[in-house]
């Protein structure tokens, strides 16, 4: 059993593939222990940090041993490390008239717009995922999850600005 959550028109081959069917700040519809594998791109910066936790505990309760949690997300430092005049220029399509010429428009554009609750770094993530009892939780290639191709994230905004923005982190039980 293989979960996409949270996976708008990123539709899956071979996966359960759940967008807003599944409320991601209730408890996952699967029994404990069931699921090999999670798959959850651009969706946890749509919850607060108490619902990012509790999605995080749900994942935990419904993987099997040795099942692998996968979560990519924008990093905002990274994205702010990256930022380019194209990127700027990008973000600014996405906001508000009122904040299009505020400094660091990039931070807006990820904190205020797209419904995004929380603005995310890696570390962040990593320290969040240690409060479970994971055994191993790292950074992860992006595109690739175990071999298989499922980012789809960059069909939405392009695979440069992607690149630049988004970080993949997996947690195995």
């Amino acid at each position: 059993m293989k979960l996409n959550l949270g996976c708008g028109n990123n539709i899956l081959s071979g996966w359960d593939n759940h967008d807003m069917d599944v409320d991601l700040t209730k408890p996952i519809p699967y029994a404990d222990i069931s699921v090999q594998k999670i798959f959850a791109e651009h969706v946890i910066e749509h919850l607060t940090s108490a619902e990012m936790m509790n999605f995080f505990s749900e994942c935990y309760r419904i993987l099997q041993p040795g099942g692998i949690l996968r979560v990519v997300f924008p990093d905002i430092e990274q994205t702010h490390e990256r930022t380019t005049e194209e990127y700027v220029k990008f973000a600014r399509t996405y906001i508000p008239d009122s904040l299009k010429n505020l400094p660091m428009v990039h931070w807006h554009a990820l904190s205020r717009c797209h419904g995004h609750k929380q603005m995310l770094t890696k570390g962040l993530i990593i320290h969040s995922l240690s409060g479970f009892p994971f055994s191993c939780i790292s950074p992860a290639q992006l595109y690739l999850f175990n071999g298989e191709p499922v980012d789809g994230h960059h069909n939405a905004i392009g695979k440069a600005y992607h690149e630049l923005e988004s970080v993949a982190v997996e947690a195995i039980k």
